[in-house]
């Protein structure tokens, strides 16, 4: 049994690589457009485990990458109501960055256990 509290949500670019906190804070920096701002700052509370914080932020965004964050979060939170409110289905889309799951330093792909 998984124990949700290690469940960590975080992000893949394009080369596989984890994105760092470091990372964001220069995106969100560098960032001018307000829903990109927006957007890198869910990201920096949902790293920091910030997550309702980090809903509001991507509430703002309202793009499909951010509500299918919303939805990993209320599935890490065990909050069925706001996960049915933001099921998305992001199979197909070409996204540059991947939301995953890491548990215990293990990525794990949300399709693997979202279901």
């Amino acid at each position: 049994m998984m124990d949700l509290k290690q469940l960590k949500i975080r992000i893949l670019k394009e080369d596989d690589d984890m994105l760092t906190i470091e990372e964001i804070d220069r995106l969100l920096n560098n960032s001018v457009e307000p829903k990109e701002k927006w957007f890198y700052r869910g990201l920096k509370h949902m790293y920091e485990n910030h997550y309702t914080e980090a809903i509001k932020w991507f509430q703002l965004v309202n793009d499909n990458l951010s509500r299918y964050l919303i939805y990993l979060i209320a599935f890490k939170l065990k909050d069925e109501f706001i996960m049915q409110e933001y099921k998305t289905d992001i199979e197909n889309l070409d996204l540059k960055l991947k939301p995953v799951f890491v548990y215990r330093d293990r990525i794990i792909y949300p399709k693997e256990i979202v279901k």
